[in-house]
């Protein structure tokens, strides 16, 4: 049995038609962008985290880290240090070198560290450790 028809090759599209390129990069600059905003606002949460230190100095507080300085320099330090790392790493995602999905990458390492830091401001603010 002949079969007619098959395929013929393969057609390209003209380097005008192509719009995956340019859907990409919207997409990642407006993940930069909400990134930005999440950054703002966890910087801005951060500030307020040393207020955990209000009750330092009654029974049963004794050794807490957020009693200290190191534990004040953590919880001001890494909300605000990881949110500007983080804005930091989307950037470079936007460097050319050659690294599959870099955009990708770097934006979720970026998200990554903003909320990672955050984290750690509120374990240390609010866990005793």
């Amino acid at each position: 049995m002949v079969v007619t028809g098959g395929p013929q090759g393969s057609a390209t599209l003209p380097v005008g038609d192509r719009r995956g390129g340019v859907a990409a990069t919207v997409g990642a600059v407006v993940a930069v962008v909400v990134l930005v905003v999440l950054a703002l606002a966890v910087a801005l949460v951060g500030m307020f985290l040393p207020m955990a230190a209000d009750g330092c100095g009654t029974e049963g507080t004794e050794g807490l880290m957020i009693c200290g300085p190191f534990g004040q320099l953590v919880v001001l330090g890494a909300p605000t240090g990881g949110a500007v790392l983080g804005v930091l790493l989307a950037l470079a995602g936007f460097l050319p070198f050659p690294l599959r999905y870099r955009r990708a990458l770097f934006i979720g390492v970026g998200y990554l560290f903003v909320l990672g830091g955050l984290g750690l401001g509120f374990l240390v603010a609010f866990s005793g450790w």
